[in-house]
């Protein structure tokens, strides 16, 4: 899927791509979805499509913490693109060996679910959110072409701290994409490595 993105610039079209989750979650939200059993919440998220941005992920997995890493967020996501293909052996290893993110389906609360339903018109990544979004774009006056891709770099000079939580990212998106696929969905697939070259 990297391959076919840098090549083409996109993952599935130009049209359904300009659909990409976009926002970003509400504190509210996050501080909800903390209270909540950890897998579960990962199980409920993926049943609702929605594979959360990187900086969202880590508001939720850090809390009170994550100013500790808010700088490092940039260099993140100039490490996404193309993560998976610049993997080594071991690396891979890691990540895919790594289950701290998969899903549970574990009943989680109404009110975690209640947030969970709020968040998929603008982030989940099944077939009608994805067109509803295009649609109101296209009455507001844009034009779906697709998104801005990030520059890809090479020779990325970054710090071990950022490169762990770039992994750390890789493993959550691997459990969701495990998910979508199972559930024969494509597109949410394509679209949740797109995000990592979304500008």
């Amino acid at each position: 899927m990297e391959k076919q993105i840098e090549a083409t610039g996109r993952a599935v079209s130009p049209e359904v791509d300009s659909g990409i989750a976009e926002g970003e979650v509400p504190d509210e939200a996050i501080n909800t979805m903390r209270s909540t059993d950890w897998n579960g919440l990962m199980g409920a998220l993926s049943s609702a499509n929605v594979c959360l941005p990187a900086k969202d992920f880590f508001r939720l997995v850090l809390g009170d913490k994550y100013d500790s890493v808010a700088g490092e967020m940039d260099s993140v996501q100039s490490l996404l693109p193309g993560i998976f293909s610049r993997m080594s052996g071991d690396e891979v290893d890691d990540v895919t060996g790594m289950r701290t993110y998969d899903p549970e389906t574990s009943l989680v609360s109404k009110v975690a679910r209640d947030v969970i339903d709020s968040l998929k018109p603008g982030m989940s990544l099944d077939a009608e959110p994805v067109k509803r979004r295009i649609q109101i774009m296209i009455i507001r006056g844009g034009s779906p072409g697709g998104n801005e891709m990030r520059k890809l770099s090479h020779a990325l000079t970054t710090s071990k701290k950022a490169e762990y939580l770039a992994k750390q990212y890789a493993a959550y998106q691997l459990a969701f994409i495990r998910t979508a696929e199972g559930a024969g969905d494509g597109l949410a697939t394509g679209l949740t490595v797109l995000r990592n070259y979304a500008a």
